[in-house]
């Protein structure tokens, strides 16, 4: 639902070839419903990558990826240029979904499963792909 989200698939989108060509795979983790998602994707296909429903946050509870503690603090100094930047796109919020002061996060994970790099966003300013 959230624009600025919507903004940053569409920026992985465009960066996965790179992303590829470099051996990396690209798994993105939403707290949305899998019928919400799949309702607004585009369809099964219409992404290159995987989108992993977690409604129940399991994933943001064992990364420890925290919430903002307010919309202010969620938003960030930079945050109209990426909503113009979504706004241009075409994208708009959908349905509310989750927590909505949740903060975003990026992480490279070899194959054993260890965390070699981790970025927690302090807002939704900070562009993730």
């Amino acid at each position: 639902g959230c624009t600025l989200c919507q903004l940053d698939i569409h920026l992985l989108k465009e960066g996965y070839d790179k992303i590829r060509f470099a051996g990396g795979q690209v798994k993105v983790i939403l707290q949305s419903d899998p019928e919400n998602i799949a309702a607004s994707s585009g369809g099964p296909n219409a992404l290159p990558f995987e989108i992993i429903c977690d409604p129940q946050m399991a994933l943001y509870r064992r990364f420890d990826i925290q919430p903002a503690k307010s919309k202010l603090g969620l938003a960030g100094k930079q945050a109209l240029y990426k909503l113009a930047s979504a706004e241009k796109l075409g994208l708009k919020h959908g349905l509310y979904e989750g927590d909505e002061l949740q903060l975003p996060a990026a992480f490279i994970i070899d194959s054993e499963m260890q965390v070699l790099y981790a970025h927690y966003g302090k807002n939704l300013s900070v562009r993730q792909a």
